[in-house]
C-alpha cells in the first residue's frame, strides 16, 4: 500500500433515508455521475501549479528580476 501514501481521494457516500423504489435511486446516483464527470477538467499543467518548487521559481523570478512568472493559466496570485 506504499504507493498510496500521500494521496488523496474523493469519495461520494449516498445514503438514502426512508424507503424509495429501486429505479429512483439508481436514476439519482446516474444524475449525480453525470453532473460531477460534466465538470471543467483540470489539466496537468495546472494541477502542479502548486508544486514546492514551482511556488520557489515565482518568488525567485519576480525577487531576482522583477518578472511575474504565472505558475497557473487562468490565474493570478500576488508575490
Amino acid at each position: 500500500m506504499e504507493h498510496f501514501e500521500g494521496k488523496e481521494v474523493l469519495v461520494t457516500i449516498i445514503t438514502f433515508l426512508g424507503e424509495y423504489k429501486e429505479r429512483d435511486k439508481l436514476s439519482l446516483i446516474e444524475e449525480l455521475s453525470k453532473a460531477t464527470n460534466e465538470q471543467t477538467p483540470v489539466k496537468e499543467v495546472d494541477r502542479r501549479s502548486n508544486d514546492r518548487i514551482q511556488i520557489e521559481y515565482q518568488k525567485n523570478i519576480y525577487k531576482d528580476f522583477g518578472y511575474f512568472y504565472n505558475r497557473k493559466m487562468g490565474g493570478f496570485m500576488m508575490v
